[in-house]
């Protein structure tokens, strides 16, 4: 279950940010907001995942 968890995470946070960067170059966003863009977005897909996980494994 871990193993197949792991997989859609990677895949998740892969399209992400990938339909990010379209976004970002679409709109012609500069370099520092991209990264802040990025780093939001990451974010809190990481909290997403992290509370997906727990509760699929505890609960």
């Amino acid at each position: 279950m871990t193993f197949m968890f792991i997989i859609i995470a990677a895949l998740s946070i892969y399209y992400m940010n990938k339909l990010m960067d379209e976004f970002c170059n679409q709109r012609e966003i500069s370099g520092k907001q991209e990264r802040t863009i990025f780093r939001v977005a990451n974010g809190t897909t990481v909290i997403w995942l992290f509370t997906t996980y727990i509760e699929v494994m505890f609960f």
